[in-house]
């Protein structure tokens, strides 16, 4: 009897049963995973802002609510290295801030956890790629470009005309002697295309420029030298006047002609080096120019070109060329040879206007 109400089961019942076991087994299966307690997950640092610096970097996240954090780790290096801090004296509301210091100069990314007081961990918070600065940075910052400086002999002003800066300058700091003999620091801003001053003729101004790698920045980097700018009342106008001989290829001589005209004195990248394109008597010319290097002792090296290829150099006869600082008064004695091979030989004296 029993044997045939088995058999004549309905298989949808069988089915069924089945199904009831099964579920009946799967939901235990949830207890394995607590058989060391639940997991938990102490709040994240979240919104993390970085400050990177010279060797270091600052960080600042807001403090959460979760009132069992008690570490908080930070790891970088693939997780080589770390280091913890207590987070206890941290109150909700307060800004969460660590000072990060002796790191190398490179681009890192960090991981942050959370730890409360059983020991759990946080999910960890990421902060990818960020770069801290060093000498290598540095040593690649150049001063501001300086674009042209002009000293006025009778206002006494130097201006200086700048480049843009670039973006990332906060500042050119300028020093110099006034013509009282005391020393002066300004700082020109970024922003800042042109600047006036009133050095002491026959000094050096000063410059080094100021860079923030970026606006978060905790450190400032200034160039590792300073440039300068001879501060010299000798480029200008001059009257010149005097005489130019004429010579064959032979030496013989020819005739004279008087030099009479105002000329043009420029000051060159090489300090105490001046240059000229008015020769003798003959105006401007620009395939000219003729050097004129100011020596220790006041006396003038001449040299330069005319057209292109025919050599200036010192008066083979008539002595030194030089200036005198009392009155600001030039006195050339020069030679230029044509390209047929006759040459000419200059004597002058030029007289600021």
């Amino acid at each position: 009897m029993f044997r045939k109400t088995i058999n004549n089961l309905s298989p949808i019942f069988l089915l069924f049963c089945g199904i009831l076991l099964s579920s009946c087994q799967k939901s235990d299966d949830y207890k394995k995973y607590l058989a060391d307690g639940e997991k938990v997950y102490p709040d994240k640092a979240t919104q993390v802002k970085t400050f990177p610096g010279k060797g270091r970097i600052l960080f600042h996240w807001p403090r959460g609510i979760d009132a069992r954090v008690r570490t908080y780790r930070i790891l970088w290096n693939n997780k080589s290295d770390s280091a913890s801090f207590d987070a206890t004296g941290f109150k909700l509301g307060d800004t969460i801030k660590h000072l990060l210091t002796g790191l190398p100069e490179s681009s890192y990314s960090f991981i942050i956890y959370s730890i409360d007081d059983k020991g759990n961990k946080s999910v960890p918070s990421e902060v990818r790629t960020v770069n801290i600065y060093g000498d290598r940075y540095q040593s690649l910052l150049m001063n501001r470009p300086v674009k042209s400086s002009n000293f006025s002999k009778t206002e006494k002003k130097l201006t200086i005309e700048w480049n843009s800066a670039d973006s990332v300058n906060i500042g050119t700091e300028v020093s110099y002697t006034n013509a009282s003999g005391q020393p002066v620091t300004l700082n020109v801003a970024a922003d800042e295309n042109t600047t006036v001053v009133m050095p002491k003729s026959g000094t050096y101004l000063y410059y080094q420029s100021t860079y923030a790698p970026l606006k978060t920045a905790i450190d400032n980097f200034k160039t590792l030298t300073r440039d300068s700018i001879l501060v010299d009342d000798k480029p200008g106008i001059y009257t010149a006047t005097g005489e130019k001989k004429n010579y064959n290829a032979d030496g013989t001589y020819v005739d004279s002609s008087p030099i009479a005209l105002d000329k043009q004195l420029e000051q060159t990248a090489t300090p105490g080096t001046y240059v000229f394109d008015d020769i003798a008597n003959l105006g401007n010319n620009p395939d000219t120019k003729v050097f004129l290097k100011l020596n220790a002792d006041q006396s003038i090296t001449v040299s330069g070109y005319i057209s292109l290829t025919g050599p200036v150099v010192d008066h083979p006869t008539a002595g030194k060329s030089f200036y005198d600082p009392l009155t600001g008064k030039f006195v050339l004695r020069y030679k230029y040879t044509n390209t047929n091979g006759t040459y000419r030989l200059i004597e002058e004296t030029w007289i600021p206007k």
